[in-house]
């Protein structure tokens, strides 16, 4: 199990890094470590959760707008 984690945190991480860059914000570093992973409070919306409330700062964006631009 904790090597699937660890695949999506660095997924998770790879999409922050390249909503980032999108946003013209270079040389952001993440450490996967501090990539949360939880339940989602609805089962019908999948089984992990990455928040991205962490990442609001060094975006300056929402974490809906974050959560958009990983999506994308």
């Amino acid at each position: 199990m904790k090597e699937i984690k660890n695949y999506w945190k660095e997924q998770v991480k790879r999409a922050v890094i390249s909503a980032a860059e999108t946003l013209g914000i270079k040389n952001v570093t993440i450490d996967t470590d501090s990539i949360i992973i939880e339940n989602p409070p609805n089962p019908e919306m999948g089984d992990l959760a990455f928040p991205m409330y962490q990442f609001s700062k060094i975006l300056r964006k929402s974490p809906q707008e974050i959560a958009s631009l990983c999506r994308d």
